[in-house]
């Protein structure tokens, strides 16, 4: 077959296939029956795959639930057959366009050069690897860069386990979130994750049943920068190892700078479907700089030392800021600040 076409049921592209070469035997699908549809292998070349994000948040694919071989289905023996065929994918692409982009380099990024093969067995083993190259920026302005991906996985029903991995030695964060989550609160403009490695599985597997997957990983983020509408200077130098988890993006310890704050932060953001701060920070400073983080104060005639402890909460389109601060010693223009200690809560522009 060539030139094939597949459309959502909207008419929105899907999946293009240059060439797709099926082999099969009449003998297995007619007598023998110990191939699903007689089917022995499968050859798509030059495919490209497109994922859409559209302007009210949905996809154009949208999740209906795992399957670890298909249900049953009439037909008896014959529909019943296993999977047993080579599956072979070259000079694939994967699109990921976005209808209302956080910017305008970000409406369409580019998966390219995905190879993948694969042995498929739905009631035993199956096992495959690949390759891609992701065509993305670690910044606006940074040229177009092709990173390597690595692909692989097993799917063991014997041992009732499945394992698909992707790794990569480097990888830019800001498309990739800002494909997945959109937000005038919170923008990653910059990051680069090092020695990243990302796992879905699932346990107690079996054929013909809907697996329960889980997603974990780990990469280590350098040069991260975020603009959050709260502040009016945006964090930077963010470092530290970030952990994946099924439904969040958590560390024990991040390193960043907020102005001219050096602070120490720990937390993270869960709940995909609403986006949740929960994010613990600590610093040392003086009064003068913590000033120029909020529009309302940057004119205060304030300075002194100061600690701070701040915890980020609630859900990222609409932030508390919630602070302790502690001021042994310092001033308000010509009157002295003495001991100072007290709570402060941040929220809409209002303290």
């Amino acid at each position: 077959f060539t030139d094939l076409k597949g459309t959502t049921h909207d008419g929105a592209p899907l999946l293009d296939a240059r060439r797709l070469v099926v082999r099969y035997s009449l003998a297995d699908l007619i007598a023998n029956r110990t191939r699903r549809f007689g089917i022995s292998a499968l050859t798509v070349d030059g495919f490209i795959f497109s994922l859409v994000r559209r302007a009210d948040g949905s996809y154009n694919i949208e999740s209906g639930g795992g399957s670890g071989g298909g249900g049953p289905a009439a037909g008896g023996a014959r529909a019943n057959a296993p999977w047993d065929l080579r599956v072979s994918l070259s000079a694939g692409e994967i699109r990921l366009i976005d209808g209302t982009p956080v910017a305008p380099d970000l409406a369409q990024q580019r998966i390219v050069n995905v190879t993948l093969r694969a042995s498929i067995r739905s009631d035993r083993r199956s096992v495959g690897s690949g390759r891609a190259q992701l065509l993305g920026r670690r910044t606006e302005t940074a040229p177009l860069t092709a990173w390597p991906i690595a692909l692989g996985g097993v799917v063991d029903f014997p041992r009732g386990a499945a394992d698909l991995r992707l790794d990569a030695a480097r990888l830019p964060v800001r498309g990739a979130l800002g494909f997945l989550q959109h937000s005038s609160a919170v923008r990653v403009d910059d990051g680069l994750l090092h020695d990243v490695g990302i796992r879905a599985y699932a346990l107690d597997i079996a054929p013909e049943r809907a697996m329960d997957w889980h997603v974990g990983g780990n990469g280590d983020l350098d040069g991260g920068r975020l603009a959050i509408s709260a502040l009016h200077e945006p964090v930077r130098e963010l470092r530290g190892r970030l952990i994946l988890t099924d439904d969040g993006v958590w560390s024990t310890r991040l390193d960043a700078t907020i102005g001219r704050i050096p602070v120490i932060a720990r937390g993270g953001a869960f709940d995909r479907g609403h986006p949740t701060f929960r994010l613990g920070l600590q610093g040392d400073t003086d009064l003068r700089d913590l000033r120029e983080l909020f529009r309302f104060s940057l004119h205060q005639p304030v300075s002194g030392a100061i600690h701070v402890e701040t915890l980020l909460e609630a859900p990222i389109s609409d932030l508390l800021i919630r602070s302790a601060l502690n001021v042994p010693r310092g001033s308000y223009a010509a009157a002295p600040l003495s001991d100072v200690r007290g709570r402060v809560d941040y929220h809409a522009g209002s303290v």
